[in-house]
């Protein structure tokens, strides 16, 4: 029996995450924007499948939302969003976010956009 199976969804997407540092936190008319240490060439689910993301403030991972806010990357434009009216803790500059569930496809589908450094990765080959 043969079974076929996409392995970027399937064996590795769950098992991936992003770590980003909050670099500010701005109320702008009625949207609180949280950007963030990377942009879309880092990881750009959201901005080419429209993806909604699930975040944890790293640190406080059992805090309730008490706001909605818009996540933004760093490369200045306007479709540098990881998520929009996203439920969210209370979060300040120099924490850092976890977006989970991103193994899939994050290093294969970077860019060296506007001279930005492709992210660190870090691997577990085996874990007891």
């Amino acid at each position: 029996m043969a079974v076929g199976v996409e392995p970027g969804e399937f064996l590795t997407n769950d098992a991936g995450l992003l770590l980003a540092e909050v670099i500010t936190v701005e109320r702008r008319v009625a949207t609180t924007f949280v950007g963030l240490d990377c942009g879309w060439n880092v990881m750009n689910d959201h901005r080419i499948y429209g993806r909604d993301l699930e975040y944890v403030v790293c640190g406080r991972a059992d805090a309730p939302p008490a706001q909605r806010v818009t996540v933004a990357g760093h490369i200045n434009e306007g479709d540098d969003l990881f998520g929009e009216d996203v439920p969210f803790p209370e979060v300040a500059e120099g924490d850092v976010v976890a977006m989970v569930s991103l193994g899939g496809y994050c290093q294969s589908m970077w860019t060296h956009h506007c001279g930005r450094p492709r992210a660190g990765a870090l691997f577990f080959e085996e874990r007891a």
